[in-house]
């Protein structure tokens, strides 16, 4: 949980064509925390769906922020 918002703030910082995309999957992993819960307070057992949304939503910004940063280091900068 704690690694989101490194990667959500790297992905904001350096966006990729879309710059709606990052606060978009950060407000899914939010959802999904919410999910965590209330599945997490009926039955330990069904908090299995909101923690993999919550999983995938983390690789997504990585991969969102790894491309960005990707992006800054490959173009070429004048000196």
């Amino acid at each position: 949980m704690g690694i989101v918002l490194p990667f959500l703030w790297v992905a904001a910082f350096y966006p990729i064509g879309w710059a709606w995309l990052a606060p978009l999957v950060g407000l899914i992993w939010l959802v999904s925390r919410v999910i965590y819960l209330a599945g997490y307070m009926t039955d330990p057992n069904k908090r299995v769906p909101g923690a993999m949304l919550g999983g995938i939503c983390s690789l997504a910004l990585f991969i969102i922020a790894a491309i960005g940063v990707a992006r800054i280091w490959l173009t070429p900068h004048a000196m």
